[in-house]
């Protein structure tokens, strides 16, 4: 009788753990499925801000080879044009 009370107990200590370990399973999951999204978020943030560093050195550069300020707004319109048509 004694040994089937200790191997019931262990049976009980061995489920315990693996409800833990699956609870623990469970919380990773939740944790990487948050973290994904916010590293989607954050990645089409950091692709948004390279295209306007790339559109300021653009810029930047004309205005150093003397454009004139007419043909920089133009190009500064054509650039936000393109980009809010790559947004939709």
């Amino acid at each position: 009788m004694n040994y089937f009370k200790k191997k019931t107990t262990d049976i009980q200590k061995e489920i315990s753990n693996l409800k833990l370990e699956v609870e623990t399973i469970n919380k990773d999951i939740s944790d990487y499925h948050s973290l994904n999204k916010t590293y989607e978020i954050v990645s089409k943030d950091v692709q948004n801000l390279e295209g306007e560093l790339a559109d300021y050195n653009l810029a930047s550069d004309k205005l150093r080879s003397n454009m004139r300020p007419e043909d920089i707004e133009a190009v500064y319109n054509h650039i936000k044009v393109y980009q809010l048509n790559l947004k939709t």
